[in-house]
């Protein structure tokens, strides 16, 4: 499946089924931000899952980031957990798919309120603000973590294997990243907006690189 065009696919749906959303988005594009639907996102984030049965991600907005919700592993303890992740960094190139982002409000409940680890959290001997520290407790760190301080985390998207096999993900980093790089992303109302500062003189470059991301699609 190509996950590109059928996340296309998915928003435009959206739109169709959102008139209101076409002049916001015109607006938008002038002042050269992207705007992706939540809902497009969060059906990425299912067809990425790591595997058929995954528990899903609940992506809400909560400006200027977003609020995530969902269940994690921690020492064989299932816990549901939500957080504000708020993106600092993007770091793209043909072989380059890096996100630093910020976790805030980070939030820990055992299912089995009588495991140690949820002890260890009534307690308050974990502290949730320093949110890296936990990753201690989940064994082996997540090959997607490429180094985490804090509250900070870099990830390395192209880790993911649903993200470095995709040929339509692979061609766009190669279409376009010489020729914009990204500023900003965040959140608002029912968007996720991904502003964008050009670079000219990357343009003689990437146009064959266009060309065959579009013919590819």
């Amino acid at each position: 499946m190509d996950t590109i065009r059928d996340a296309v696919t998915s928003a435009s749906r959206y739109v169709v089924q959102n008139p209101g959303m076409i002049a916001r988005m015109l607006a938008h594009a002038i002042a050269f931000r992207l705007p992706i639907p939540l809902d497009a996102i969060k059906w990425l984030a299912d067809n990425l899952a790591n595997a058929p049965g995954s528990p899903p991600v609940t992506i809400d907005s909560a400006p200027p980031g977003l609020q995530l919700q969902g269940s994690i592993a921690i020492m064989g303890n299932t816990m549901q957990a939500s957080a504000i992740v708020n993106v600092t960094e993007i770091q793209l190139s043909p072989d380059v798919f890096n996100v630093t982002v910020v976790v805030a409000d980070l939030a820990l409940e055992a299912e089995n309120s009588a495991s140690p680890l949820a002890q260890l959290l009534k307690s308050g001997a974990l502290d949730l603000t320093r949110p890296a520290d936990l990753l201690k407790f989940m064994g082996k760190t997540p090959a997607v973590i490429a180094d985490a301080h804090v509250d900070t985390f870099k990830l390395d998207l192209l880790k993911v294997p649903e993200v470095a096999q995709n040929d339509g993900i692979r061609r766009a980093l190669n279409a376009f990243t010489p020729v914009v790089t990204v500023r900003e992303i965040f959140s608002q109302d029912d968007l996720l907006l991904v502003a964008f500062q050009a670079n000219p003189s990357g343009l003689p470059n990437t146009l064959s690189a266009v060309r065959e991301f579009l013919q590819g699609s």
